[in-house]
């Protein structure tokens, strides 16, 4: 290992040989809990054309609903580009041609219960997948209907990301943090031939983003350390073309857990709030103040999960927190529900329904988003634009009761 010259206020220069040899490190607790299959529920779809936008006074910005119609009341645990997995093992493949009827194809050849899935953009459903032994499998049709499962790596895993030719050549990339937090890259250098290991870092991580094409300035990948930094990783080249290591600098100092980018963004999270580094470089917007857990996606949008399960819509360097449902995972319009919810009628979310909840209805009758008023993004409970006696019923049906709805 050589020592880099550290970048901005504080670096982690390094070069790895990639033949490097990964030392023994201790397991750190927020990696083995993030490892383990969420606790999902029913799947549900957002649908792009029921929304409305609210302009309300708390907010200084619009608020934008969004309809989450279920789909399927198979209990998932992950998601990713119509692949779900089962909580109880097993994957389903979802598809529909109207956006109203839908197709779940069991892939009657898996059984395997995975923690995280991941689809890379190709001409046909090619997902990779962790399961929840933490192996690493691939999945794929290239017919759409007939599925093959192939296992990449029996060794365990965290998070991954696959980078196609287009970042490093003409081989295939996956870049993967393994469950004992070190980095590693699985180069498959020839069609459906084996994936060959080696260690990129030694250092403990959380998770990676896919590569930067399209930033400004930036080239390879970004990666979460463990202590919520982002270290920017690019691969290095001799004379002749040829790969001989890895370059990492500090790219900026945080408490973030995931790292994404989208329209020529890359966008951060964690529990601290969102920032958004823009295609200037050391440019950053804070987005938001709310306490996130993961990323999602929605049609070109980025959206993010907060810590208490709620989708956030993320635009122009804007926080649009919007859903009303508890979620768990979500990715590319489909997202799992949290197996804690809500009561409908619980507006202002305390765990009861009471004389609050029903104040909420009443001050804000009659009202609608135009009307800027404080209740109306919580008092409209079945979000038809218009605070009436749907939404007070919902608060009678529900009263008194207390906790989650499970």
């Amino acid at each position: 290992m050589h020592e880099l010259t550290h970048v901005y206020r504080k670096g982690y220069g390094i070069m790895i040989n990639k033949s490097t040899i990964a030392a023994g490190f201790a397991l750190l607790a927020v990696i083995a809990i993030a490892a383990s299959p969420a606790m999902g529920g029913s799947l549900d779809f957002i649908y792009d054309n029921t929304g409305y936008w609210g302009d309300y006074a708390d907010q200084n910005d619009d608020v934008y609903y969004l309809t989450m119609v279920e789909v399927s009341s198979t209990d998932y645990s992950a998601i990713a580009g119509g692949l779900a997995a089962r909580s109880g093992g097993g994957l389903d493949a979802i598809t529909t041609t109207d956006q109203v009827n839908w197709n779940i194809q069991t892939i009657n050849n898996n059984s395997n219960t995975y923690s995280m899935l991941y689809r890379e953009d190709s001409d046909f459903p090619d997902y990779l997948g962790v399961r929840a032994d933490g192996g690493l499998d691939r999945i794929y049709a290239e017919d759409y209907v007939n599925w093959t499962t192939s296992s990449i790596s029996s060794d365990s895993y965290l998070h991954v990301r696959r980078h196609w030719g287009g970042m490093y050549g003409d081989n295939v990339y996956i870049v993967a943090v393994r469950t004992d937090g070190t980095l590693e890259l699985l180069e498959q250098a020839e069609e459906n031939g084996p994936f060959l290991s080696s260690i990129i870092s030694t250092d403990q991580y959380v998770s990676t983003s896919f590569h930067l094409e399209g930033l400004i300035d930036l080239e390879g990948f970004i990666a979460v350390r463990a202590d919520g930094d982002l270290e920017l990783f690019s691969e290095i080249y001799d004379e002749h073309g040829n790969s001989i290591g890895w370059t990492s600098t500090f790219y900026a100092a945080g408490n973030y857990t995931h790292a994404s980018h989208s329209e020529g963004s890359l966008y951060a999270l964690g529990p601290d709030g969102v920032d958004d580094f823009w295609t200037v470089p050391d440019t950053v917007v804070h987005v938001s103040d709310n306490s996130y857990a993961n990323f999602g996606t929605w049609q070109e949008e980025r959206l993010a999960i907060t810590s208490d399960g709620k989708l956030d819509l993320l635009d122009n360097g804007i926080s649009r927190l919007h859903s009303r449902h508890r979620y768990v995972a979500m990715a590319d319009g489909m997202a799992i529900r949290s197996q804690n919810q809500y009561w409908p009628g619980d507006l202002n979310e305390d765990l009861v329904v009471d004389i609050t909840d029903l104040n909420m209805v009443l001050a804000a009758w009659g009202k609608t988003p135009n009307d800027d008023h404080v209740n109306v993004p919580l008092a409209d409970t079945n979000l038809d634009g218009i605070i009436d006696i749907t939404d007070l019923n919902t608060v009678l049906i529900d009263w008194g009761k207390t906790g989650f709805k499970q």
